[in-house]
């Protein structure tokens, strides 16, 4: 980040405010600072010293609370609606989490009994980056307030329908890393590279659009978004997979950055992280062309169902930007309307 905008940063973290640069930045300084100090000390951190260390590199109100038990975390679980067998399930399953709170601003949780000093680190910046994002971005801070105004004023089943909706994000990003087997278990190298063109060709494919048809297969396939049908909920669906993949990306890239750190990596001996974070932007690409896709079907399958009711340049202008007549087509016929 240039100097400027660090200037930026530290004035708008003094309201609690952080871009997504400033927070990737923030948290991939910490997580770095993290492994220096373990390694200092020969031994792995505890919880103070990782509290310590969120004092000195993040502003005084963008640093938030950092939970080691599994036990401290079951609470705020259970406050959005699971029961506590659940919540130790969930928490067992991850490496960590930035923990929801319902009366405030989200907690980061590393069991550090679990790891290694490269995966605390590398753990803590990707829950710490997932944490001053949905705390500390503007953009995550408006969509909170409209969120909780939806939920207070929808019925209990359209909030069912809304979880369901929001779980698609969730089944994508796990469906792609499965199928590419990529886990993103913290400090796994890969020795192949970790551009889109890299995991083409290991994966076997003549070029990246192997990889794009794998991933649209999975969107097709796994989640049943056809842009040729009409679908239930298909776009809220697509803005959710899209809304997922685009948070998961930063935190993925902050702790590949970590690790890559830690390691000493080099350019084709690459962090693992660094290979979801190319899938998880290609696989945007791919949801962008299916929702215009999508799009572009429903507006045509309207266009053709009143196509009588459109005359003159309305109907040329619309048969031509859904590629129902040439450019060619469209010039004659227009000159032929004057």
């Amino acid at each position: 980040m240039s100097l400027f905008g660090i200037a930026v940063t530290n004035i708008t973290s003094k309201f609690g405010l952080l871009s997504r640069k400033a927070s990737m930045r923030l948290a991939t300084e910490t997580g770095k600072k993290l492994f220096d100090k373990s390694q200092q000390l020969g031994r792995t951190l505890n919880k103070s010293e990782i509290e310590n260390t969120f004092n000195e590199v993040l502003p005084k109100k963008c640093r938030p609370k950092i939970l080691t038990n599994k036990n401290d975390c079951v609470p705020y679980f259970k406050e959005i609606g699971f029961s506590e067998q659940q919540a130790k399930l969930k928490l067992d399953k991850v490496g960590g989490v930035s923990v929801p709170n319902i009366n405030g601003k989200r907690l980061v949780y590393v069991p550090i009994d679990k790891y290694d000093n490269v995966s605390i680190a590398s753990i803590t910046a990707h829950e710490l980056e997932h944490t001053l994002e949905a705390n500390h971005r503007p953009q995550n801070l408006i969509h909170k307030i409209i969120d909780q105004i939806k939920m207070k004023r929808i019925k209990p089943e359209e909030q069912r329908k809304y979880i369901r909706i929001a779980s698609c994000g969730e089944t994508m990003q796990d469906t792609i890393k499965d199928k590419f087997g990529v886990i993103g278990v913290p400090g796994k190298t890969i020795d192949y590279g970790a551009t889109a063109s890299d995991i083409s060709k290991q994966q076997g494919y003549k070029s990246e659009q192997g990889l794009f048809s794998q991933i649209r297969k999975i969107l097709r396939n796994r989640l049943n978004l056809n842009p040729k049908t009409k679908g239930y909920n298909t776009i809220p669906k697509y803005n959710v997979i899209d809304y997922t993949l685009d948070m998961e990306k930063p935190a993925y890239t902050v702790q590949g950055k970590v690790e890559e750190y830690a390691l000493n990596l080099t350019d084709k001996n690459k962090s693992e992280a660094s290979v979801i974070v190319s899938l998880y932007d290609t696989a945007k690409k791919v949801v962008k062309q299916e929702k215009k896709r999508y799009l572009k079907n429903k507006i045509l399958g309207r266009l053709k169902s009143n196509e009588r009711l459109l005359t003159g340049k309305d109907k040329l202008e619309a048969q031509y930007m859904f590629g129902l007549i040439s450019k060619e087509q469209y010039e004659i016929a227009l000159k032929q309307l004057k």
